[in-house]
């Protein structure tokens, strides 16, 4: 793909990743019956192909709406087109690139900033997302399974020569805590033990995806 990108921002890292991205995408279209939002919405725009075609055009200066990145939002970045990709691209790279310019082009309305922001700090505030999940359990995805508890514990119990490490996680206990005790107890019918550990540090992931870049950066 022939790309027009302005020298000053070809000059930036950001701009020279995007550039190689493009240039190395021959929207071929098999990323199409990959993409489960172009499968359901059956829109150009909510596929991997015109996404990059959205970030292109943004790059090379052209018009940028609203609309934009609400074609980019809807992207679950599944990075399955990438498995089918016979190019290589790294959309999910461009698509973190292409949002962040997006939005610093054309804002969010000041109340989507708001709860975008909420989000993110409570999300990565252990005690108040318990708290909240505590006040308002009709919040949470599930409740502990007792007999799957009961399994894990009698799992815990055995001595298996592999071992495995696991995080809890940030938010899943409290808000699924069904998925590590599953995940423990078909490790322990594999034959294979679990060391737990909490989650001490923050990946930065829910940063990351709720226009928080930079704070994500510094998890």
């Amino acid at each position: 793909m022939q790309t027009q990108i302005p020298v000053d921002l070809l000059k930036t890292a950001h701009g020279q990743t995007a550039d190689k991205i493009l240039r190395s995408c021959v929207h071929c279209g098999f990323c199409l019956s990959a993409c489960p939002t172009y499968g359901l919405l059956g829109d150009e725009l909510d596929s991997p192909r015109g996404r990059i075609y959205l970030i292109k055009q943004a790059l090379e200066g052209g018009e940028v709406t609203a609309n934009s990145l609400t074609h980019l939002d809807r992207c679950l970045t599944c990075r399955s087109c990438e498995t089918t990709c016979p190019s290589g691209v790294e959309y999910a790279h461009l698509l973190d690139i292409g949002r962040e310019f997006i939005e610093a082009k054309s804002p969010r309305p000041r109340l989507q900033q708001f709860i975008r922001w909420g989000l993110r700090k409570t999300l990565t505030t252990p005690f108040l997302f318990n708290t909240l999940t505590t006040l308002w359990p009709w919040a949470k995805h599930s409740t502990v399974n007792k007999p799957l508890q009961t399994l894990v514990r009698q799992a815990k119990a055995h001595t298996h020569v592999k071992q495995v490490l696991l995080i809890s996680g940030c938010v899943q206990p409290a808000l699924a805590p069904n998925i590590n005790l599953a995940t423990i107890h078909v490790l322990h019918k594999l034959g294979i033990g679990v060391i737990e550990t909490p989650q001490v540090q923050c990946c930065g992931a829910v940063e990351h995806h709720l226009s928080g870049s930079e704070d994500a950066l510094k998890k």
